[in-house]
């Protein structure tokens, strides 16, 4: 037996009971005819609760009634509907929320390199009072003529020299250099050949206006623990916004 006429207020308003919960009914707002308040379609959003039962209900009416209006109603609601498919629903505890959203949160990825960034730059601004270790090697050949006997037409010479340096929190700056040199030459007046040669050189130096004192020398690293702590504060208050949000 078929089903009879259905009018647009009740075709929607029917729709919104059939799929709304007993409790929830008596809080339904009954709309006007979607033909002369086309944004009503837009509110079945929030009316509609089960989408897949009132798309079941609507074909279920649009094949018991025979008017033309009504079937166009009908279309027009399944075309609305079929934009508000809801997938289906997870069910997942506090815990497992709060790991989601953090761990697909691009504004806490950002932030989470942040910290690391920043301690890296006070890691290079406190390598500035580091020990250097330094070496230097110098081989060098020469063939040249020469007007006299002399002097020597080939010369060979190796320079091997390595030391330390550090700059003092004060500015100073300390060092320390071991030189060893060989010579070697075909001059036939030079009796020792080839001749060997070492210095040790201890260099220190404090400037005494500009570039002097600690709170100069030791700036850049309490900018850097600065920016260190504005970082981690950053990426704190950043995640408590989207765990806020996420619960």
């Amino acid at each position: 037996m078929k089903l009879p006429l259905i009018s647009p207020v009740y075709f929607l308003s029917a729709l919104v009971l059939a799929t709304a919960s007993p409790d929830s009914r008596a809080q339904v707002e009954t709309p006007g005819p979607l033909e002369t308040r086309p944004a009503e379609l837009d509110r079945l959003q929030w009316h509609v609760v089960d989408v897949e039962a009132a798309v079941t209900f609507l074909h279920a009416q649009r094949e018991n009634t025979t008017r033309a209006a009504d079937r166009t109603l009908a279309d027009r609601i399944l075309s609305r509907l079929a934009r508000l498919t809801r997938p289906k629903q997870v069910r997942l505890t506090l815990e497992e929320t709060v790991h989601r959203t953090v761990a697909n949160s691009f504004a806490a990825r950002i932030q989470s390199y942040l910290p690391a960034i920043s301690t890296a730059s006070v890691v290079e601004a406190e390598a500035a009072f580091d020990v250097v270790y330094f070496t230097d090697i110098t081989k060098n050949l020469q063939n040249r003529p020469v007007a006299s006997q002399l002097q020597g037409s080939n010369l060979n010479s190796f320079d091997l020299s390595g030391g330390f340096r550090k700059i003092l929190s004060t500015g100073a700056s300390l060092s320390t250099t071991l030189s060893l040199n060989r010579t070697a030459t075909d001059n036939t007046f030079q009796t020792i050949n080839p001749v060997y040669s070492s210095s040790f050189v201890a260099a220190f130096s404090q400037p005494l206006l500009r570039g002097a004192g600690v709170d100069f020398n030791r700036s850049a690293i309490k900018i850097a623990q600065n920016d260190q702590r504005v970082s981690t504060h950053t990426f704190r208050r950043t995640l408590r916004e989207v765990l806020f949000s996420a619960e």
